[in-house]
């Protein structure tokens, strides 16, 4: 038998050769087109703050709010925050309730960037520093954000390898940073001395070896093989969810599980999530490394779990919040509506009827439709699928904006409490601490759901009961509502240092307190 493989393996490997030489010198991570939208307009938009006085009066607001399709930014016990317009009549209970107007700025001289079909031209990307980095001062495209992934691997090959997912519903794909040392290091882990394959980008004939090695020694898994400079993932050796990604022969650390923007518009969330991919790798002399964390962790960073809507912040619509897969209208005078609120779309009591609000389940062309069944966004899927096939996930950091909390199971109930929630507070409080020590920006921590609102399909709930990750929260990030969803480019490294340190408090409890 063992002949049999053998002899499989070199007759498959030109096929293997050519398939991956067929590929152009320089491609992103995927390309796709959208229907033409005019870009949003928002110069008559105000962001209003309303007091809330109890759960009834919040549910009398949300009505309200849902009633005029207005786009709420924030809902928590104490506040309502909308985004209106104010040319556009209110209903009359709402408007004849007082507001507070917030001094958000959105930049009404906002410039879209068109999309373009052909291949984005590649600039260099210097990662070798993470401090001042150029790259973290600014927020960028998705094609700009597949050059950095494509950067990290290329300059850290160690280390860091490009895993595909899945495909959105406009065919982008949805793809993962997975962050690891070949072996296990630190004082709990020096005896392990094996004999590791490579991560990452690798020349061909060394994909192709470790390929051959590893389907003769275990006679099952998949290996990609990513040509270096190339940077291109081998998408039909990731199909078949029964295998992992990349078949390691490496021992498994533990496993952390960090996620980027599920809602489209919360740049800063995605932006975050690059910061701390970068932290990871960076030298363990530079202040902010995060790469002795490797000796006992391996990382998984989703940056864009949303490919489709964060695109289309870029090109169409800044305030987008959805997935952009079509949808059957609900409202007269439609065709269709578009998206799904992705972090509602999770099978964990999805679209129970305790959602806090007396109106229900919303539909089609409202802002948090959960989806006519759960994980019917694909990049939900994707995702999901993921993380069922993959082993000793210990933790998950659903990065998110804005608020300034950390939030742990129950999102769906206030009435039911997590059967781990000692070990959850005391993480939580440890980590916000780790938050506030950094710049002084103060954050709280608390069950999502009394912090915020029932919310069932959310994902913090699906990975805490369905995945059982014990260790998993979600992380609103600044502010508290004076930029909110436009957080200004200027933040972006001080949120990425307070977050980096909120990472490095988890682990090290995680690490400490075990399991």
């Amino acid at each position: 038998m063992l002949d049999f493989w053998r002899w499989s393996i070199l007759s498959l490997t030109p096929l293997f050769l050519g398939a991956a030489l067929a590929y152009p010198t320089q491609r992103p991570l995927s390309t796709s087109t959208h229907k033409s939208d005019s870009p949003a307009n928002y110069t008559s938009f105000e962001l209003r703050r309303y007091g809330i006085s109890n759960h009834e009066d919040l549910t009398r607001v949300i009505d309200l709010v849902n009633q005029a399709n207005i786009d709420i930014w924030h809902l928590t016990p104490s506040h309502v925050d909308v985004h209106t317009n104010t040319t556009t009549s209110l209903p009359e209970l709402l408007a004849a309730r007082r507001y507070t107007t917030l001094p958000h700025s959105f930049p009404y001289n906002y410039s879209y960037h068109p999309e373009t079909s052909s291949s984005p031209r590649r600039s260099k990307i210097d990662l070798s520093s993470l401090q001042d980095n150029e790259f973290h001062r600014t927020y960028h495209t998705y094609e700009e954000i597949d050059q950095f992934v494509v950067a990290l691997a290329s300059q850290y090959p160690e280390l860091v390898e490009i895993v595909w997912l899945g495909a959105s519903s406009e065919q982008r794909d949805v793809f993962a940073i997975r962050i690891g040392t070949r072996s296990r290091g630190g004082k709990r882990h020096k005896k392990h001395k094996h004999k590791h394959t490579s991560w990452a980008i690798c020349p061909f004939t060394e994909a192709v070896h470790d390929y051959a090695t590893n389907l003769i020694s275990r006679l099952v898994g998949l290996v990609g093989l990513i040509s270096r400079g190339h940077a291109t993932t081998m998408r039909d050796l990731y199909s078949n969810p029964r295998f992992d990604a990349i078949t390691q022969s490496r021992p498994i650390k533990d496993r952390v599980v960090i996620q980027g923007a599920q809602h489209a518009r919360e740049w800063i969330a995605s932006a975050t999530a690059l910061y701390v991919a970068h932290a990871l790798v960076a030298p363990e002399d530079e202040a902010g490394s995060l790469r002795h964390l490797l000796d006992d962790f391996d990382f998984t960073i989703i940056p864009v779990p949303n490919p489709d809507g964060y695109a289309y912040t870029w090109t169409t619509d800044r305030l987008w919040y959805k997935n952009r897969m079509p949808l059957q209208a609900d409202k007269p005078g439609l065709d269709e509506c578009q998206g799904v609120d992705m972090n509602r779309n999770w099978g964990y009591h999805w679209n129970t009827s305790d959602d806090g609000f007396s109106g229900g389940p919303q539909g089609p062309c409202s802002h948090w439709y959960p989806g006519a069944y759960p994980f019917q966004a694909p990049e939900v899927t994707a995702i999901a699928n993921y993380i069922r096939r993959t082993p000793k996930i210990r933790a998950f950091l659903d990065l998110r904006s804005y608020g300034q909390q950390l939030m742990y199971p129950y999102s769906y109930s206030c009435e039911q409490v997590a059967p781990h929630a000692e070990n959850l507070i005391e993480a939580a409080i440890g980590a916000t601490k780790a938050l506030r020590e950094t710049h002084g920006v103060p954050y709280t921590s608390g069950a999502s759901c009394e912090l915020l609102y029932p919310a069932p399909g959310n994902i913090i709930d699906w990975m805490y009961e369905d995945a059982k990750v014990k260790y998993s929260y979600s992380l609103m990030l600044r502010d508290t509502g004076t930029y909110g969803f436009l957080l200004p480019p200027r933040y972006i490294q001080p949120v990425g240092e307070e977050t980096a340190a909120a990472v490095k408090s988890l682990a090290k409890f995680i690490e400490n307190v075990g399991l």
